[in-house]
């Protein structure tokens, strides 16, 4: 099937909309505050069983999310973005992955270099990834794995997909937006807005969420990877 063919019949899809969109934000804020209070009150902060679960919970929060959009009316799985795409889209997605993690650490030092100090909330990720070879195998399935799909199915899937009615680089940089608030102000700011960007764009030219899933595995692996190996040589 030819690119230009893909896109004429995924016009004619029936997209998700805003009752998508709004039921998915309700489900995620839900899900996440009340998790984290849960999360908080039986489980100590300095733990590896503390990241692990903030972890788990960013996978199941999204998931929950894009369930309760995707149940809500359509139920078609082509016009939420789970379609398949060929190899080449996939490779560019490491390839993408690489470019946004390189690009996203400079941002990193540049933001903090300009005096945006916040509390590092990646503390208890590297905490769990270091935890041991056992603790680092869970968090790479979590974060690396579970989360990328969660979010991609939630943000791409619902929100950059009912935003796609738009002029497609309001559609990219909106939901590009909304993905880098709902990680909150912080250290990572810059690092969810370029993720954000690029796997919309993905999203865009594919209408599948799989090229912006492999890219934000790349970098959140690469990101994995590099704490522990920090964490080694302290």
């Amino acid at each position: 099937m030819t690119e230009v063919k893909m896109h004429e019949e995924m016009n004619q899809l029936r997209r998700p909309g805003w009752p998508e969109i709004v039921v998915c934000f309700v489900i995620y804020v839900v899900v996440v505050l009340v998790m984290v209070q849960i999360i908080s009150a039986f489980i100590p902060e300095d733990t590896v069983f503390f990241g692990l679960s903030l972890s788990a919970l960013s996978a199941f929060a999204a998931v929950c999310a894009f369930l309760g959009a995707y149940f809500l009316r359509i139920r078609t799985n082509a016009s939420f973005g789970l379609i398949r795409v060929s190899g080449r889209w996939l490779l560019i997605g490491v390839g993408v992955g690489v470019g946004v993690f390189a690009l996203a650490k400079i941002s990193s030092i540049l933001y903090l270099m300009l005096g945006f100090q916040f509390t590092n909330i990646q503390e208890s990720y590297s905490t769990a990834a270091t935890g041991g070879v056992l603790s680092f195998i869970i968090q790479i399935i979590l974060i690396a794995v579970a989360t990328p799909i969660g979010e991609e199915l939630a943000f791409r899937g619902v929100l950059t997909s009912a935003l796609l009615r738009y002029q497609p680089w309001i559609c990219i940089f909106v939901s590009a937006l909304v993905f880098t608030v709902a990680h909150g102000l912080n250290e990572i700011t810059p690092i969810a807005f370029i993720t954000g960007v690029a796997t919309a764009y993905l999203f865009y030219r594919t209408k599948s969420i799989w090229p912006g899933v492999v890219v934000h595995m790349v970098n959140n692996a690469l990101g994995t990877i590099l704490s522990v190996l920090i964490a080694s040589m302290l």
